[in-house]
């Protein structure tokens, strides 16, 4: 179930399953052609004032790098580069069906060097911390399932001094403008919206959420809540638009200490979180960062070019890949195959490389999985399934071992002895494994109705499912099982346990 903090994340465009990003998707690529056509008509061409209005807001900051985030049709973005002629745009969406007419235009004017489009999710952005001058919303930050987690993000990919654009859509509350804009967009704006696009459910869900979603004062308050400083606002044509300006807190000094993850992509990371709290609750000097990266890098390079580096966590998919660039493992690590935490090692020394640094593997993840899993055993998991072949999966196998517990791999093919594929776990396999462990990526966070093909009617209250992901605290593969009176286990108290761990590691 997701979480809802604000009346507008309820709000669905349709009424069947699914969640709100994966149905704001599907409508948005359902409308795409018709879009440009229908949001200026329906606005009679006042929208254009107002972005130009949210335009002239970041003259003054000369931004060279600009994020567009809800970029749609990249109306905003071409009027951003026109007017601001930035060094790189970036514009990302969950549509590709918007983001393709958006491409059309770019290329019709020759703006395809500055302006550029990627899907993304907007709440799990697998971009670095820090890089862009301004992040701009244009008419969909109504359209998040998570608003303060949106935030955060769009936070975080900001520099320090960075400044926050948002205009959105909101509704009139005075007489009369607020009957008129009822009777406009529950009447009139339905119709249309049926008549041009085919699809009338997308614009009935705009008004609703236009009058759901916070305004004014409340919304400044969460901006300022989220981390944003000098937030500021202003309405337009009695308040059926609004216009939020805020900026990302200046730098502070650089931390004595430096800690980060590596992998990609980690929007769904909390680690970042978790050890930012410990830092402020034990008042220690140190900064934990996110280092989103496709590949693994020169470790050696990446720790010189940051002398303040004390260590890394590593999650996937490099757990195993970042193995030959380490100049030692535990015996724990070795043991399993896979790494999660690396201590870097400053001085010179036995082992260490020509620059002077050591990089020693560690694996946390099986003594976090052990130790939250072990309360739960009842004696009767005697075997177990294992669901995924990846670097978590060794971890958890070697765990698992250690308990007694019996182990058998699931992958998408079979992979040698010891190895099954979902297609050989039938209801029969299913009894006799009373332990389920899904160590695959599957129903993490932005897929959250994705779940491990299993056959979940073979569950029983005897069974004892364990997901590693935590991000949502209830996956599908949860959920599913839990509504066959199974046990269940997120996987949040690991994540805990291995980061404290990983803590132990850096500092003894």
């Amino acid at each position: 179930m997701e979480e809802v903090n604000y009346r507008q994340e309820a709000i669905k465009p349709y009424a069947d399953g699914g969640a709100k990003a994966e149905q704001v998707e599907r409508m948005f690529d359902r409308i795409a052609p018709t879009y440009d056509l229908l949001n200026h008509g329906l606005s009679l061409g006042i929208d254009k004032r107002w972005r130009r209005a949210a335009i002239d807001s970041l003259r003054p900051h000369k931004p060279r790098r600009i994020l567009d985030v809800a970029t749609g049709t990249g109306d905003f973005a071409l009027l951003a580069a026109r007017e601001l002629r930035p060094e790189q745009l970036l514009g990302v969406d969950l549509s590709e069906g918007m983001m393709q007419v958006g491409r059309a235009k770019v290329a019709k004017v020759g703006l395809q060097d500055v302006i550029s489009f990627r899907r993304e999710d907007c709440l799990a952005l697998n971009l670095p911390d820090g890089s862009f001058d301004a992040v701009t919303v244009a008419y969909g930050i109504r359209n998040f399932s998570d608003l303060d987690r949106g935030l955060r993000e769009m936070l975080r990919v900001l520099r320090p001094g960075g400044r926050l654009v948002v205009i959105e859509l909101t509704a009139p509350r005075r007489f009369p403008m607020r009957q008129l804009f009822w009777l406009y967009s529950h009447l009139l704006m339905p119709a249309l919206g049926r008549l041009v696009s085919r699809d009338g459910s997308a614009y009935k869900y705009l008004p609703a959420t236009m009058e759901a979603f916070p305004q004014g004062e409340r919304m400044q308050e969460i901006l300022r809540r989220a981390g944003f400083t000098d937030v500021r606002f202003r309405r337009f044509t009695f308040g059926l638009s609004t216009l939020y300006t805020a900026a990302a807190p200046a730098a502070p000094g650089p931390a004595k200490e430096l800690y980060g993850l590596v992998g990609y992509p980690l929007g769904h990371s909390f680690s970042a979180q978790y050890f930012a709290e410990k830092f402020a609750r034990e008042g220690r000097d140190a900064a934990y960062a996110n280092f989103p990266m496709e590949r693994v890098p020169d470790l050696h390079a990446f720790a010189a070019e940051r002398p303040q580096l004390r260590g890394l966590n590593v999650t996937i998919p490099h757990k195993q890949a970042v193995i030959p660039q380490l100049d030692a493992l535990s015996p724990e690590a070795e043991a399993i195959g896979a790494v999660n935490v690396v201590r870097v090692e400053r001085g010179g020394g036995a082992g260490a490389g020509a620059d002077g640094v050591r990089l020693v593997g560690y694996n946390t993840d099986a003594v976090g999985f052990r130790e939250s899993l072990e309360p739960l055993l009842t004696g009767v998991e005697r075997r177990a399934l294992v669901l995924g072949t990846g670097g978590a999966s060794r971890a958890v196998a070697h765990g698992l071992r250690q308990l007694g517990i019996a182990v058998r791999l699931v992958s998408r093919t079979r992979r040698g002895e010891g190895c099954v594929s979902y297609a050989d776990v039938t209801p029969e396999v299913l009894a006799g494994h009373l332990l389920v462990v899904n160590c695959s990526p599957v129903g993490m966070h932005p897929r959250t109705e994705d779940a491990p093909a299993i056959p979940y009617a073979a569950l029983t209250p005897r069974h004892l499912l364990y997901d590693l992901v935590y991000n949502p605290l209830e996956t599908a593969f949860l959920r599913r099982g839990r509504e066959r009176g199974a046990r269940t286990k997120n996987g949040l108290e690991m994540l805990h346990r291995q980061a404290e761990a990983a803590w132990r590691i850096w500092n003894g």
